[in-house]
């Protein structure tokens, strides 16, 4: 009977360890920096992975996110745009409206920045169309 509580409890910690660890070292426990860094090499991931480092740290690395994606020569922009249209981060509009109405940035970037900013604001697919040709023809 001791033996199989013993058992228990040493099965259980052994879980718990495992779980902190992978939280710490690659989940959402992670340093924001570290996951951001992960991001940029993406080393051995598929393309549907590449923001997998973003995601996993969610919230607390958004601010880095934010903050970097107005650099236009950020390595995998469009997918830290991405990320953040996903996670619906309101805190990014100003800067994805930014994106958006600059007519140096590339007509995709801007388009990226579009999705994002309809994805957040949870506005039908219409709109983006609209937006878009207003955007256009406010720049002939």
């Amino acid at each position: 009977m001791k033996r199989k509580i013993l058992l228990a409890v040493v099965g259980i910690t052994t879980i718990v360890g495992l779980g902190l660890w992978w939280s710490i070292s690659v989940g959402p426990l992670r340093n924001p920096e570290i996951a951001l860094r992960d991001f940029y090499d993406g080393k051995d991931r598929a393309e549907d992975q590449l923001m997998d480092p973003l995601i996993l740290n969610g919230r607390r690395v958004a601010p880095l996110v934010i903050s970097a994606i107005p650099d236009k020569n950020m390595p995998k922009r469009r997918y830290a745009i991405s990320f953040l249209a996903n996670g619906k981060y309101e805190e990014a509009l100003p800067v994805l409206n930014n994106i958006a109405f600059d007519i140096t940035e590339k007509d995709y970037i801007r388009q990226d920045a579009l999705v994002a900013i309809n994805t957040i604001k949870q506005k039908p697919y219409h709109s983006i169309r609209s937006y878009w040709d207003a955007l256009v023809n406010s720049h002939e």
